[in-house]
C-alpha cells in the first residue's frame, strides 16, 4: 500500500543519498527530513529497531554534517580508507552492538529481531564510516540496502522497496566515485 510517508521518505532519502555520492553538503540537511519520515513509518509498520536507528541516524546526521562543514572550513576531511584499528574496534562494537540491540528487541513484539538487529548493527557502522568519509561505508550501505529490500518487501511498503533496490546500485556508485576522488 502506497502511502505519503512511503513516498516522500523515499524521494528525500534519494536526494540525500545522491547528494553524499557526490560528496555534496545538501545530503545532510535532506537526510534529517527523510529520517523524520522514516520514523513514523517504521512506527506505523512495526519496525522498531529500525525505528530506533533512525533516531540514531538523526544525531549522527547532525554530528556528520558537522563533520564534513568542518572539513571544509578548518581541516581537511578527506575520503580515506579505514584504518586496521578502526575496522576491528568497528568489529568489536559490532559484536557488542548486536548482542545488546537483539536482547532489547526480544523485549519487543518484533516479528524480525534478528534481520532487525543486523540493519541496525550494519547500518550505524556504514553511518559513522560516512561521516569520517571512510570509502567502506559504501560496502556496509550495500549490504545493508540489500537486507533493507527484503524487509521492506516483507512490510509490504513498495516505494522503500525500489528506494532500497536503487540505493544498492547506489552504494556501487558511491563507492566508485569516492574512490576516484580519495586523496
Amino acid at each position: 500500500m502506497l502511502t505519503f510517508l512511503d513516498i516522500s521518505g523515499a524521494i528525500f532519502g534519494f536526494l540525500a543519498t545522491y547528494c553524499f555520492i557526490r560528496v555534496n553538503l545538501l545530503g545532510w540537511p535532506l537526510s534529517l527530513i527523510a529520517i523524520c519520515l522514516d520514523i513514523v513509518l517504521c512506527l506505523k509498520s512495526g519496525i522498531y529497531g529500525n525505528m530506533v536507528l533512525q533516531f540514531i541516524y538523526f544525531f549522527i546526521s547532525i554530528y556528520g554534517w558537522y563533520q564534513w562543514k568542518l572539513g571544509k572550513t578548518q581541516q581537511s576531511l578527506g575520503i580515506r580508507d579505514i584504518t586496521k584499528i578502526e575496522a576491528i574496534s568497528l568489529f568489536a562494537i559490532a559484536i557488542g552492538g548486536f548482542v545488546a540491540i537483539f536482547t532489547l528487541l526480544k523485549l519487543t513484539d518484533s516479528q524480525i529481531p534478528y534481520l532487525d538487529t543486523s540493519i541496525v548493527v550494519i547500518s550505524l557502522l556504514a553511518q559513522w564510516l560516512a561521516c569520517k568519509k571512510i570509502i567502506q561505508t559504501w560496502w556496509l550501505w550495500l549490504i545493508a540496502d540489500a537486507i533493507l529490500v527484503g524487509l521492506y518487501a516483507y512490510k509490504n511498503i513498495p516505494v522503500h522497496v525500489v528506494l532500497f533496490v536503487i540505493y544498492t546500485g547506489m552504494a556501487v556508485a558511491g563507492y566508485f566515485n569516492w574512490r576516484k576522488l580519495k586523496v
